[in-house]
């Protein structure tokens, strides 16, 4: 698994370079980066993206936080919880859950919680995210 992510990206330069990319391939992309636990490729796949003027869409960064997670980037996931808000994108169960769940330490992970209970009311966070809190 961890090194299909380069015939993924293979087939991405490959094809893209004679078809117009798209938001579902750069998602694709970043989805082979995730899961092959390589969050450093992953953001720059978003970046990419963002240079290229593709439109972000929550699939996309909720892909490119769960890499974060996975890498325990909590820094890189707060800064896609941002340019979602940026978007004017409204973040799911899977943002909070990714965000939450990286190695943030306690005072971050409450902080970030409160942010999402004043976004979102108390009714909409998930038990997951509570989880994700209290283990932080």
């Amino acid at each position: 698994v961890r090194e299909k992510w380069r015939q993924a990206l293979n087939i991405f330069q490959s094809v893209m370079s004679s078809v117009q990319r798209s938001i579902v391939s750069y998602s694709a992309l970043l989805n082979a980066f995730e899961t092959a636990s390589t969050w450093k490729k992953s953001q720059d796949v978003f970046v990419s993206l963002h240079q290229n003027h593709m439109k972000m869409n929550l699939i996309c960064c909720n892909i490119a936080m769960s890499a974060c997670e996975r890498g325990d980037q909590w820094k890189a996931a707060l800064l896609h919880l941002d340019s979602l808000d940026k978007a004017q994108l409204e973040g799911n169960v899977i943002t909070e859950g990714s965000v939450l769940s990286t190695e943030m330490g306690w005072p971050l992970a409450m902080q970030c919680f409160e942010t999402m209970q004043l976004r979102h009311g108390a009714t909409r966070i998930s038990p997951a995210s509570f989880e994700a809190v209290l283990g932080a």
